[in-house]
């Protein structure tokens, strides 16, 4: 019972407000006047005449009496001032322009992603032209670097084909073996006859020329050379006589350098020399700077051959045989 009593406080208290609404709409706006009707009661309930009490009944109508039935209220819209109609018709202008400025939206929006699109693809484009770009870059420098080292090879080969053209290149280009005696005269001899061994001393004489054959000169020319009678298959000798010299000369293009060492030999000796058992060797090396300030060497191996006016043939030898006379030179 509270829940309707709640309820029909509640209609109540609505529908007040709304009268009071309604009469202060009524005194700010000058409503057009509204004709006047007749409120009748509707022809089709039977038993309702003028004058009937509330406590009438009509057996069709239950217990529902005459003021249940419902009445029906019509607003009718008054008419709007200037300023309204103003104010719509702003409302309405700037209604449309928001359309068209919603429009217009939607159309940059569709051309901004197209351009969008657009700009990735150019961009994807140019990330594909760069990736080429550096490939071609790198193999450029790959070729480049092996261009610059086949240049610097070049140079290097040229530089010392250069050298080896110009720098000196000293040989041994003639060497002779006489017979001497004490004072340098020539002591003659054949196959068949001897030479005179009844003087005081004999001696093996070995002249050796060197001869630069290079186009620069050749500078600090030393050497060392052994002279011996001996058989080169056996051991060192101990009576090899050892010549050696540090000239610092210094030997020009096309100059010769001679040198000569001399050997005491025996009768013995150089019966065995005929009868081809011992040999006379002439065996040493030659050191000397060339232009380019790199030392340089050369070997050399001479023995005697056979016998020819009053002296030997030589012959060239292109091992150097002993292994204690390589040693020793080298030392």
């Amino acid at each position: 019972m509270n829940r309707f009593g709640t309820l029909s406080t509640a209609l109540a208290c609505a529908i007040a407000t709304s009268l009071g609404t309604a009469e202060a709409a009524r005194q700010t706006y000058n409503f057009p006047p509204v004709p006047h009707y007749d409120l009748t009661l509707q022809s089709n309930i039977p038993n309702i005449e003028q004058g009937a009490t509330h406590d009438d009944r009509h057996p069709d109508l239950g217990d529902r009496s005459i003021e249940h039935i419902p009445f029906i209220v019509q607003v009718i819209p008054s008419e709007r001032s200037p300023e309204d109609k103003k104010r719509d018709e702003e409302k309405t202008t700037i209604d449309q322009q928001m359309a068209a400025f919603t429009r217009d939206l939607a159309t940059y929006t569709n051309l901004l992603f197209w351009a969008t699109a657009g700009l990735a693809a150019f961009t994807l484009g140019l990330a594909l032209v760069a990736f080429f770009q550096m490939r071609d870059a790198r193999r450029s420098i790959r070729a480049a670097e092996a261009s610059a080292a086949a240049a610097v090879k070049q140079i290097t080969v040229a530089e010392d084909t250069a050298q080896r053209q110009l720098r000196a290149y000293v040989f041994a280009d003639r060497s002779s073996m006489t017979l001497v005696n004490d004072k340098g005269d020539i002591l003659s001899f054949t196959a068949e006859k001897d030479p005179n061994f009844n003087i005081p001393a004999v001696f093996v004489q070995v002249l050796t020329v060197f001869k630069n054959y290079g186009l620069t000169p050749a500078h600090e020319f030393r050497y060392f050379r052994d002279v011996d009678v001996a058989n080169l298959q056996k051991s060192d000798d101990p009576d090899a006589v050892r010549d050696y010299e540090d000239t610092k000369d210094t030997i020009g293009p096309g100059m010769e350098y001679p040198i000569t060492t001399r050997r005491c030999i025996t009768k013995e000796e150089f019966t065995e020399v005929k009868n081809r058992v011992k040999e006379i060797f002439s065996m040493g090396q030659i050191h000397y700077t060339d232009i380019f300030g790199k030392r340089q060497s050369a070997s050399f191996c001479h023995v005697n051959g056979a016998m020819k006016d009053g002296g030997w043939v030589i012959e060239p030898r292109f091992t150097w045989g002993r292994p204690g006379v390589r040693r020793s030179l080298r030392e």
